[in-house]
């Protein structure tokens, strides 16, 4: 019969071959599903499994299309043991193992005089068993990894060289440093010399470039002036067609007046000359009534 080991709970259970996961927990009332509503067992019941090739059977279209399993993780309700695996379960869940267990508070040898941390008998979680040691919580009889200390490398001791050698070795040493510092104080005032040249051949570009962009400045301002002028020049012919059309109006006024002052004049005559006419035939008849009174006389 494979052989079950829940790591985080520090348990172990013999099942049939082709159980469930779930079903192996349920034996030891651990929790596998976090669940999304209280009570009603429907939530993610991911878990991870170690072990050898084909310990477990092949993820279903449920899992990995819907848990999206990969690697080690699977489903506690689809995967089935086949062989010896280890499971772990998810963090947090409530009462891995449903034991109440005392945590100790922490030791305080610089104040209590308590004993050193002790690894293999703390109830506590540690790094080393993070959910606390195998013996003092769950049934206790799995035995746990032995805590071996890290070790401390040996320093390793170099050997003293004579007095005269290392004077010898101080003044050999003392003449490249020398000639290292005359090469980089040549290197930069040759890198000076080269900035100061470039500096040089700048000025006169850089002048040049000033008077070219004055000279653009100036062209600019010169079209801008010759823009400004244009609709000045515009509204003075403008103005000066207007004046002339007025002026050939008051040519054509002054035409039309002297034409009806002849019309008027024309016109007095000819009725000055009618009336004189008539009084040239009233004259005319009354002399001839006289005439004819002084022969009927």
């Amino acid at each position: 019969m494979p052989k079950v080991t829940f790591v985080n709970e520090h348990r172990e259970v013999e099942v049939a071959q082709g159980s469930l996961i779930s079903e192996a927990a349920a034996k030891l009332g651990i929790d596998v599903c976090r669940e999304h509503f209280v009570g009603t067992d429907f939530g993610n019941k991911s878990v991870w499994v170690d072990g050898e090739d084909g310990c477990l059977s092949e993820p279903t279209l449920f899992e990995r299309w819907w848990g999206r399993c990969k690697g080690q993780r699977r489903l506690a309700n689809r995967a089935r043991v086949l062989k010896d695996c280890k499971v772990w379960t998810q963090q947090g869940m409530s009462g891995r193992t449903g034991q109440e267990r005392d945590i100790d508070p922490a030791p305080r040898p610089s104040e209590d005089e308590a004993i050193r941390f002790d690894h293999e008998h703390s109830t506590a979680g540690t790094a080393w068993n993070v959910y606390g040691h195998p013996k003092t919580i769950g049934s206790g009889t799995r035995e746990p990894p032995k805590y071996e200390p890290p070790k401390k490398k040996a320093a390793v001791k170099k050997k003293a060289a004579p007095a005269k050698d290392k004077a010898a070795a101080k003044k050999d040493d003392g003449k490249p440093k020398k000639d290292e510092a005359k090469a980089e104080a040549k290197k930069d005032d040759a890198k000076a010399d080269q900035a100061a040249a470039k500096k040089a051949d700048a000025k006169p570009k850089k002048d040049e470039a000033k008077a070219e962009a004055k000279k653009d400045e100036a062209k600019a301002e010169a079209k801008k002036d010759e823009a400004k002028a244009e609709p000045k020049k515009d509204e003075a012919k403008a103005e000066a067609k207007k004046d002339d059309a007025k002026a050939e109006a008051k040519k054509d006024d002054a035409k039309g007046g002297q034409a009806a002052a002849e019309k008027d004049e024309a016109k007095a005559d000819k009725a000055e000359d009618e009336k004189a006419a008539a009084k040239a035939d009233e004259a005319e008849d009354k002399t001839a009534e006289a005439k004819k009174d002084d022969a009927g006389d």
